[in-house]
């Protein structure tokens, strides 16, 4: 049963950083890299100066798989019971109790969420209009987590049925389920995020102990490791340059960056005795 343990141990993680800039990619310049510091604090750092600045912080819960709206305003987070929307600046907070993980559609009017109960829905940002389900994860061990692709055609997600998390895919009306696009046993692979023009998908897949990254095309095929270190990666992100942020354990966790094919890894914000983690951004 330690395989159905996976989920639990990344989501629970925390989160920080502050500035220890890195070589290698560096995020499309002039625009912001949201993370979480602690575990209670969602911070965003400029990828021009490296400035860091505190967007949102909670006393309850456990911030966790920051989703930017589309043009920018918006920000979504999870705190693995419930989802909280806020502005870009930390104000006009909402929240939306029962679902643990979410996204946006392409142009912001939807999210798509994980209900409690492991159900993939759409909602209005204000946590309105809940659709009924488009697909039932309730089998197994639930559902994790989900990513829009830009142009909110596809969505990829992760479940649990037998034991083990796989990467599925979905049209946003629940059409369309895929097959597996990963191993149905013997591995965990969860944290999907599409690239920008939604031709390939980057990973997290765990086997034994160790956490490493992998891309995949959008069907399955072409798998590539990206990774392959003795410490933990998770939590990845193709930035919209196509170079992926992510979180790797050294110590503390700290946050990362490299090319799409996995060269050029360095760090991009470490603090000692801070956890950094889960980048989302442009």
């Amino acid at each position: 049963m330690k395989n159905l343990l996976l989920p639990i141990a990344i989501l629970s993680g925390t989160v920080v950083m502050f500035g220890c800039g890195g070589s290698g990619a560096s995020g499309p310049v002039g625009t912001e890299l949201l993370f979480t510091r602690g575990t209670q604090e969602l911070v965003a750092r400029n990828d021009l100066s490296g400035a860091i600045r505190q967007v949102y912080q909670v006393t309850v819960g456990t911030l966790r798989y920051p989703r930017r709206s589309p043009d920018g305003t918006e920000i979504l987070l999870g705190t693995g019971t419930s989802l909280i929307v806020i502005n870009s600046d930390g104000l006009g907070a909402i929240t939306i109790p029962n679902h643990k993980a979410g996204d946006w559609n392409a142009d912001g009017t939807k999210i798509f969420a994980i209900s409690s109960t492991n159900q993939l829905v759409s909602m209005n940002p204000d946590g309105t209009g809940i659709s009924a389900s488009l697909f039932d994860g309730s089998g197994g061990g639930g559902m994790v987590d989900l990513d829009v692709n830009g142009a909110g055609t596809k969505i990829a997600f992760t479940s649990i049925p037998n034991g083990w998390i796989q990467i599925k895919t979905i049209d946003p009306d629940g059409s369309n389920v895929s097959a597996a696009l990963t191993a149905l046993s013997g591995e965990a692979n969860l944290e999907p995020r599409w690239n920008a023009d939604g031709t390939k998908l980057v990973y997290t897949r765990q086997v034994g102990g160790l956490r490493d990254l992998w891309s995949m095309n959008a069907d399955g095929t072409g798998k590539v490791q990206l990774t392959n270190t003795t410490e933990d990666e998770f939590a990845p992100l193709f930035r919209s340059d196509n170079s992926i942020a992510y979180t790797r354990i050294s110590g503390n966790r700290q946050v990362w960056t490299m090319n799409e094919d996995g060269t050029g890894q360095a760090v991009l914000e470490a603090s000692p005795g801070e956890d950094l983690a889960f980048p989302d951004g442009p």
